[in-house]
């Protein structure tokens, strides 16, 4: 594939996760009103969704491995389009809840196969660069899917946000049948039992993978916790329109959106290991920021959005850099390595987003505070890593 319509794919598939996220954050209030509950119960959707996204990583990897790229990533997009039709129809919190698990089960392959695609084509320091890039269009959609999503609520109510959602998966679906190649060898054995978990043996006995996975949980938790939790604090809390919260959560989007392109460009000034080490450095400061202004009474947008903004511009940095780096050894299970990467960093973030809304008080302090745990997890992380890069 050309450069821009292999970029044109992996975008495509890589922000499948954050417009079935970002276009609803929004209408939680909504959803909420709805089906006659409190906010943390629909808050927890969010976790479901992830976690469904968590499991589906397992899935994934081993069949992209057997199959090859293209049928797996085809077929469940194909699933992914019927069950966001579905969704739209869900009569209770419980059944929405299992609508969204199932909706991340079948999301999440667009995020493995990317991965699994990149690693296949490109060198190390190119597929930190593309991933780079990838998540550019990762980085876009939390821009527009807010605000699109917010009007759309005020105007029609919660549902046509899912009807968005089916018709881009219907349209992601035919371009893959179109424009698609399959990059990967069919590996007969990597459906049986024992290979997998020798595979996923010889992965966790890798230092390298372990330690440079480690370190992306901390981002991906605090990002889990944004995602669950700042609607509830900004709408709910601090009064602000429905409409309007799309444009906060822009500025934090943003800020992402700018990183990403930045460690696309450094990529090819600086290693890997400084790449991380100024993400962690950014993302342990803004949770620390967010928790200091919280303890000392401020109580406005801009107290929560703006280090929420600064952790997602260390978010880039550290990911891409770190996922780069764990699968670089791994070229024969490539699936299988990007399918375990997943699995912890989604598994991990939706756990923690899930206790956040069990947590909620109607205050910020749960957010804040997960936000604070979620940067300090990282910058120990990143200790472990400088003592794997310089001491062995």
């Amino acid at each position: 594939m050309s450069f821009w319509r292999a970029l044109t794919i992996f975008s495509g598939l890589s922000v499948i996760m954050p417009l079935i996220t970002d276009i609803c954050l929004p209408a939680i209030p909504n959803m909420a009103e709805y089906y006659g509950v409190e906010t943390g119960r629909i808050q927890q959707t969010i976790s479901y969704l992830f976690i469904g996204a968590a499991l589906g990583q397992i899935i994934y990897g081993p069949l992209a491995d057997r199959y090859g790229r293209k049928p797996v990533i085809v077929i469940s997009m194909i699933i992914f389009t019927l069950i966001s039709f579905l969704t739209i129809y869900t009569a209770t919190p419980s059944s929405h809840s299992l609508a969204r698990f199932f909706q991340g089960a079948t999301g999440a392959g667009g995020m493995i196969i990317v991965r699994a695609i990149i690693r296949d084509l490109y060198d190390s320091k190119t597929a930190t660069k593309m991933l780079a890039y990838t998540m550019v269009g990762g980085g876009l959609m939390p821009i527009l899917a807010p605000i699109v999503g917010g009007h759309i609520t005020n105007l029609f109510g919660w549902k046509p946000n899912f009807l968005i959602i089916a018709v881009f998966g219907l349209a992601l679906t035919l371009s893959l049948v179109l424009w698609l190649k399959e990059s990967g060898e069919e590996d007969k054995k990597a459906l049986q039992i024992t290979e997998i978990f020798k595979s996923f043996v010889i992965l966790f006995k890798s230092k390298i993978f372990v330690y440079y996975t480690i370190i992306t949980i901390g981002p991906f938790a605090g990002l889990l916790c944004i995602l669950a939790g700042l609607s509830t604090v900004l709408i709910d809390l601090m009064g602000i329109s429905t409409s309007s919260f799309g444009y906060y959560f822009a500025i934090i989007m943003i800020g992402n959106l700018l990183a990403s392109v930045a460690a696309g460009k450094l990529a090819n000034l600086l290693d890997s290991f400084k790449l991380i080490s100024i993400g962690a450095i950014i993302c342990f400061l803004s949770g620390f920021t967010a928790c200091g202004l919280a303890v000392f009474g401020s109580m406005n947008p801009f107290s929560i959005v703006l280090p929420a903004a600064g952790f997602m511009i260390g978010f880039p940095l550290v990911v891409s850099a770190a996922t780069a780096e764990a699968m670089s050894p791994f070229g024969l299970i490539a699936g299988k390595a990007s399918s375990m990467i997943g699995f912890i960093q989604l598994g991990c973030g939706a756990l923690t987003s899930l206790i956040l809304g069990s947590v909620s008080n109607n205050t910020q302090l749960p957010l804040v505070i997960a936000l604070s745990l979620s940067g300090t997890l990282t910058i120990i992380a990143l200790w472990a890593v400088y003592k794997l890069k310089y001491k062995g």
